[in-house]
Order: C-alpha cells, then structure tokens, then sequence
C-alpha cells in the first residue's frame, strides 16, 4: 500500500506544478484523497507532512485553496481522530488569525475579540461588532 500511496502523491504533484488550471483541480482532489487514505495509517506523520506541503503549494492559489478547503471540510467529515483533530487545530488557529482581532472596548480597560470581515463596510461593520460585543458582555 505504501507504493501506491507514493505514486498518488508523486502524481498529484505533477498535476499540481502543471500550468493546466484543470490539472490543478485533479490535483487537489487527488490530494485530499490521499489525506484521506493517510489519516487511516500510524503513525500520523506523514499525513500531517503531506498536508503542510500542500498547504505551502496552495499558499498562493486563492482559487484551488478554496477548493482545497472545501475538499478538506468533507475529507474530515468522513475521518474522525487524530488527524480531524489535528486538522481542526491548524485551521481554527488560522482563522483566528486572519479574521479576529482583540480590540479595547470604550470605556474599559478590557479588551473583546471581533470579527472582521473583508468587505463589510460602514453601519453594517457597526453593526455587527457592536452585536460581537455585547455578545461577549453576556
């Protein structure tokens, strides 16, 4: 099985350095099966090698990262363990980091976690980090 599961992963590298946008997409979902097969396997150390490197490949590739994120979501449905937990971690950690920022509230010397979102402008961003406010108030 440990050939196979290095021939995939060389083949879903070649499609994923092609210029071929369809290539691409072959490749991610190559990928998450792949992740999927070896989130099964002990020790779970070459799963999580694999899908930092994918992670890294897909950095710059706003359009096959959404889709390896929605491929994730459904690989990890199906998995549960170590390495659901594990994937939970990384990208809950992530997106804290890219969407909340802790912010002081007027009139206090505490501060409140809020979430941002790109394009929310203007009474709707009051809005919605006034409710996040009074939310924590609560």
């Amino acid at each position: 099985s440990s050939t196979v599961t290095d021939d995939i992963h060389i083949l879903t590298r070649k499609y994923l350095s092609h210029p071929d946008a369809k290539l691409h997409r072959l490749g991610v979902i190559g990928s998450c099966a792949l992740l999927q097969a070896l989130s099964h396997e002990e020790p779970l150390s070459k799963a999580k090698k694999f899908l930092e490197r994918l992670r890294s490949t897909l950095k710059d590739k706003i359009e096959l990262r959404s889709l390896f994120l929605e491929e994730l979501s459904a690989c990890v449905q199906r998995t549960s363990g170590p390495f659901a937990s594990h994937v939970f971690e990384i990208y809950a950690d992530l997106f804290y980091d890219i969407f909340v920022v802790t912010q002081p509230v007027l009139n206090s010397t505490r501060e409140v976690d809020i979430l941002c979102l790109e394009g929310e402008q203007g009474e709707e961003a009051d809005e919605m980090n006034t409710e996040a406010e009074s939310y924590r108030d609560s």
